[in-house]
């Protein structure tokens, strides 16, 4: 998973949704409203809004692994019918990730979410992976020395994002992440000024990273603790000024 940016819808389409949650708050029945509404083309273009959130291949924003087949409800429609035609809570989801999910939606003690909405938080703030055996699981607050929450309840709900396929998929993207830094050093050697480093080499290796940025591991390896992991650590220390420049891409 990774943090995404939600757009600002253009007015026209504010005002479509708007107009469709005041017909459901007057008594509008949710599904039927929903169900008719899906299909209009001011619907679709919410959707294909929400489809291209998630980069060209419009993938699925809770496992990344299967294309995104529609509009999810962070807040369930059944539950939240306030929250049906609101552009907040609106997310892009495969199928196998919306059985999962269904109706549930757990909340604190406080009633406050303990779902990760990747469009509000960065999910890597509550979840940890392991490039060895590609799982993600939830972060360990050392401090409380507890499980995050809300990375535990993802993961209970989310069956999907534990599946072998899923697992495999992070590895893969995983060594394919090393090689790319791993070739770029082997073939720059080591130059701690960054001065000397080939324009094409440095192309390469952008290209590299962007190719390989499935499931978030991108932001793993180079914003959170995998940067701690060879061989990208040797690039941060070796090479500051491309791994700054790297960094400044993915801002």
């Amino acid at each position: 998973m990774r943090r995404l940016t939600r757009p600002t819808l253009e007015e026209a389409l504010r005002d479509y949704l708007d107009r469709m949650q005041a017909l459901v708050d007057t008594g509008a029945d949710v599904k039927a409203t929903w169900r008719a509404q899906r299909q209009s083309a001011s619907m679709k273009r919410v959707a294909q809004i929400l489809a291209g959130m998630t980069g060209p291949r419009q993938r699925c924003m809770y496992c990344e692994d299967s294309r995104g087949t529609d509009i999810e409800h962070f807040k369930p429609q059944a539950i939240f019918k306030d929250h049906v035609f609101l552009w907040l809570n609106m997310l892009w989801i495969c199928s196998g990730c919306n059985r999962s999910k269904g109706s549930r939606f757990p909340c604190d003690a406080s009633g406050q979410p303990l779902l990760i909405d990747p469009t509000a938080e960065d999910p890597w703030d509550f979840l940890f992976f392991d490039p060895m055996t590609g799982e993600i699981t939830a972060r360990w607050d050392r401090e409380t020395r507890l499980e995050s929450s809300k990375g535990s309840a993802l993961l209970a709900i989310f069956s999907t994002l534990r599946h072998q396929a899923v697992t495999e998929g992070r590895r893969r993207v995983f060594r394919n992440l090393r090689r790319a830094v791993r070739s770029f050093l082997a073939h720059e050697g080591r130059d701690s000024s960054g001065q000397d480093v080939s324009a094409e080499s440095l192309q390469e290796l952008f290209e590299s990273i962007e190719d390989s940025n499935d499931y978030g591991l991108v932001n793993w390896f180079f914003l959170r603790e995998g940067q701690d992991e060879e061989p990208f650590r040797r690039l941060r220390d070796e090479f500051p000024r491309v791994w700054s420049a790297v960094i400044e891409r993915l801002a």
